[in-house]
This record gives C-alpha cells, sequence and structure tokens, in this order.
C-alpha cells in the first residue's frame, strides 16, 4: 500500500497518446515555461512500453529554421458505403537544424534538438462521410518524413462526394504550416 504522494505511485504509470485515448496527451507547465507532449507509445518484442516525449519552451521556437510539407499520392479515392478506407500521407520536416552551443551541459543533448513536432487537424467535408486521425502529434527529425494514416469512414445515406483536408502545423511557429486534400467520392 502506497500513501499519498509517495513517488513509488508513478512505478507503474500509464500513459496513453494520441486521440481518444482516454487521457491527456500534453500538459503545459506555465511556471516553469515548459509544454510536454506525449507524442507516441512503443513497445519492444518483450512487451516493455517506451514513449516518445517532446517538450517545447513557452518562451520561443529556438534558431531552427521551421518548414513543413504533407503529400500524398491518393488525391481522388473512390470508396465502398460501409468500408473503412486508410489514406496515407507522409509529413516530411522540411526545416533546417542550426547547431547549437551545448558547452553549458554536461552532456552531449544536440540530437534532441533535431526534430520539430507537428500538430495535425483531419477534417472532411461531405455527409455522413466520418474521418479518424489517431494521434494529432508528429515528431518528425529535420530532413526525414513520416507517414501518417487517416481513416474514412462513408456511413449509409452519405454523400456521393467528399472531400477531406489534413493540415499539419509546427508546433514551435505555428504560423509555419501545410496543407493537403483528397477528393472522395463513392
Amino acid at each position: 500500500m502506497r500513501t499519498i504522494a509517495d513517488y513509488r505511485q508513478l512505478n507503474d504509470a500509464l500513459f496513453h497518446a494520441g486521440l481518444n485515448s482516454g487521457s491527456q496527451y500534453e500538459y503545459e507547465d506555465t511556471p516553469n515555461r515548459l509544454h510536454f507532449y506525449l507524442v507516441d507509445v512503443h513497445r519492444n518484442k518483450d512487451g516493455i512500453l517506451s514513449y516518445t516525449l517532446a517538450v517545447r519552451s513557452l518562451d520561443g521556437s529556438g534558431p531552427q529554421k521551421r518548414a513543413v510539407r504533407l503529400e500524398t499520392e491518393a488525391t481522388n479515392v473512390r470508396a465502398k458505403k460501409g468500408a473503412v478506407i486508410p489514406l496515407s500521407f507522409k509529413i516530411k520536416n522540411s526545416g533546417q537544424s542550426v547547431e547549437v552551443n551545448s558547452s553549458f551541459h554536461p552532456s552531449d543533448f544536440s540530437r534532441h534538438l533535431n526534430y520539430d513536432l507537428y500538430r495535425l487537424e483531419a477534417s472532411i467535408k461531405g455527409r455522413g462521410w466520418k474521418v479518424f486521425l489517431p494521434n494529432a502529434l508528429s515528431a518528425v527529425e529535420f530532413g526525414q518524413e513520416k507517414e501518417i494514416i487517416i481513416y474514412v469512414l462513408p456511413s449509409a445515406g452519405c454523400s456521393q462526394k467528399a472531400s477531406l483536408s489534413l493540415k499539419a502545423s509546427s508546433e514551435s511557429q505555428p504560423e509555419k504550416k501545410a496543407e493537403v486534400t483528397v477528393n472522395l467520392s463513392l
């Protein structure tokens, strides 16, 4: 039995990432001027959990040059009513990393500064069409790209056509954003 505020309560803490995970995946620590994000959950072959975390200063975006691109090969997609359609997108961190003076820190932390965190938002226009975005965050290393899967469901009585939009914006510089649209039809 552990008492309230016992540090051992966190020994078996379980975190969740993504939308509809049942818990919060971000926390703003205003007094310390930090914003924390739980970006992803991983499980190795032995079932051990690990997490991808991101931390952002509330006082600036850092010296990195931020940019983002979104791409998809599926610009026009035919669907079947009642069938879930997975759509693949690529998010690319097209910004540039800048070398940071790490001499004031006891260890080399520079590899942790080679990423940007993007907030994703999916929306769909069309009566009876539903869209599911599993995770609203994606951490991508500078110069790299990552696959994003979005699921679309045309339900009974839906319109013949719909338009899906995926937006990505840098958490460090929200004005750096990209958008891609996919036309859907039955």
